[in-house]
């Protein structure tokens, strides 16, 4: 879903978050624009994996759209362990129901099972998993293992 569409998005029929996020994240003047960055650079990459992974684009199979993603994140990013104080969050506040079924020791089903860290100029930007970390946090962790993907190269490309 493209940031356009979830800021306009109904959300009537979906609960409020209800828990506010420990991470640091910044106002919203400042988030859209570091997340339309990631959104622009990650799409022109997850847009040639969809073409080669599945032909032309077919909107009644969005799950090829996550799977593309998901191929292009492993090939550009790492597994390491992120110091969690140096993490920017991207969610306000959290839904208090899924943070207590991780703590019950539910795993997410779908999407990349590790957090996803961007790096950009602005910092280590917390785009996947802010419920997952905040989990860690409440436990003592100091670290967090995330798949993580330096977008400081990429991102003066499309400064330029």
């Amino acid at each position: 879903m493209k940031l356009a569409e979830l800021k306009e998005r109904d959300a009537y029929d979906e609960p409020e978050p209800d828990v506010p996020n420990p991470l640091p994240v910044p106002p919203q003047a400042q988030l859209w624009p570091i997340l339309e960055l990631i959104e622009e650079i990650e799409g022109k990459f997850i847009n040639h994996a969809y073409k080669e992974m599945f032909g032309e684009f077919d909107p009644k199979k969005p799950q090829q759209w996550g799977q593309a993603a998901h191929a292009v994140r492993r090939e550009m990013g790492k597994v390491q362990k992120v110091r969690i104080d140096e993490l920017i969050g991207i969610e306000p506040k959290l839904y208090g129901d899924h943070l207590t079924k991780l703590a019950q020791g539910y795993t997410p089903t779908r999407g990349d099972k590790l957090p996803v860290v961007y790096v950009l100029s602005a910092g280590k930007i917390l785009g996947d998993g802010n419920h997952r970390v905040v989990n860690e946090l409440s436990k003592g962790e100091e670290t967090v293992e995330a798949l993580v993907i330096d977008f400081r190269k990429h991102e003066k490309w499309i400064k330029e």
